[in-house]
């Protein structure tokens, strides 16, 4: 996709080692609409008229579960949070500084949403019993970044040649290393890194969700990751392999080829977003008088719930979700093995 500012693409691959792939994605512009019906313009019936992009929205998840639990999980949740903002008036509107609270706390609710529609869908269907997933969405109106996240799927910005990571794992490396229990080299090499102490579904009683919000500069990068990529390429590759490669669509490629080369034992998805001067964009209207694929999502109000969070991420405005003495360990689950465990501690 391109409109003077802009430019993204994503990728997913199954990796080597995996005879599926359970990790999905979607990058898209936000528009606003109108599904004409009925008119005596000169507009073919039935017909779109669409507005200009006011928007983006990047989402990856990655599911657990078993193969085929694993993929409706990571697809479910993001229907369901696509869902849940398409039929809300506010994600059409462009949130202003003031209001930028509760639209973090929107967000929060969304995720939350969508792990009561997991758990729902896991209780009533046998074969996806415990099915969970991962997932990182990035709303983007410029220049103003917002974003929600549960797992260890990741969102990194490359800013002025240097690459950091905006989210944190919410594994049980992770929280080893904040404790200080471990060095950043044994929790890189550790099977506890495959370890999930929050994602949606999963047979969790809760999911927490972490939000982060950022103030974008032309030239910035964004990209997205599952943790197939990063569990082979480490920070420096992948900012070297970004700066080396412009075009999105290529440098999606590239990452996945490279944590391929590497052993691929994991499912590989990359978005990758270029942020260049910005323009405003034009007030034009266009007709999409084809709506063979259009699909008309449900509301998912029945699902609404408050999320509550604490904490900060350095540099980064945001709420993180905190592991404290007396979770659930119900809600670890790793993601190595065809089915989801429940860790005993």
């Amino acid at each position: 996709m391109k409109n003077q500012s802009i430019v993204y693409a994503g990728q997913s691959d199954c990796g080597l080692k995996r005879s599926s792939n359970q990790d999905s994605f979607i990058a898209a512009d936000l528009t606003r609409s109108l599904r004409v019906e009925s008119t005596n313009l000169s507009i073919q019936t039935p017909s779109r008229l669409c507005g200009g992009a006011f928007g983006h929205l990047f989402i990856v998840a990655d599911g657990m579960g078993g193969h085929q639990a694993g993929n409706r999980a990571s697809e479910l949740a993001i229907h369901y949070f696509i869902t849940n903002l398409l039929n809300n008036l506010r994600w059409t509107l462009r949130p202003d500084r003031n209001s930028e609270q509760s639209f973090l706390a929107e967000l929060q609710d969304v995720l939350v949403e969508t792990h009561r529609a997991i758990i729902s869908e896991s209780k009533s269907t046998p074969e996806f019993k415990g099915m969970g997933t991962t997932l990182t969405a990035a709303y983007v109106v410029w220049p103003r970044l917002w974003i929600v996240h549960a797992g260890d799927t990741r969102c990194y910005i490359s800013r002025r040649g240097e690459l950091q990571q905006l989210t944190r794992d919410h594994t049980m490396a992770s929280q080893l290393l904040e404790q200080g229990a471990i060095t950043a080299e044994e929790a890189s090499k550790s099977h506890w890194a495959s370890v999930l102490w929050n994602a949606i579904g999963a047979d969790a009683d809760e999911v927490i969700a972490d939000t982060y919000q950022l103030e974008l500069q032309p030239g910035d990068r964004l990209l997205l990751c599952s943790d197939g990529l990063n569990k082979h390429v480490d920070d420096l590759a992948i900012n070297k392999l970004l700066q080396n490669t412009q075009d999105p669509t290529t440098a999606c490629q590239k990452l996945i080829d490279l944590a391929n080369s590497l052993g691929g034992s994991d499912n590989i998805t990359a978005i990758v977003a270029n942020f260049s001067k910005y323009n405003e964009p034009e007030l034009v209207t266009s007709i999409v008088p084809s709506i063979e694929h259009e699909a008309i999502l449900e509301d998912l109000s029945r699902f609404a719930s408050n999320a509550d969070t604490t904490g900060a991420f350095p540099e980064i405005k945001g709420q993180t979700a905190q592991k404290t003495e007396g979770t659930n360990p119900e809600t670890e689950s790793s993601k190595d093995t065809g089915e989801i465990e429940t860790l005993d501690y």
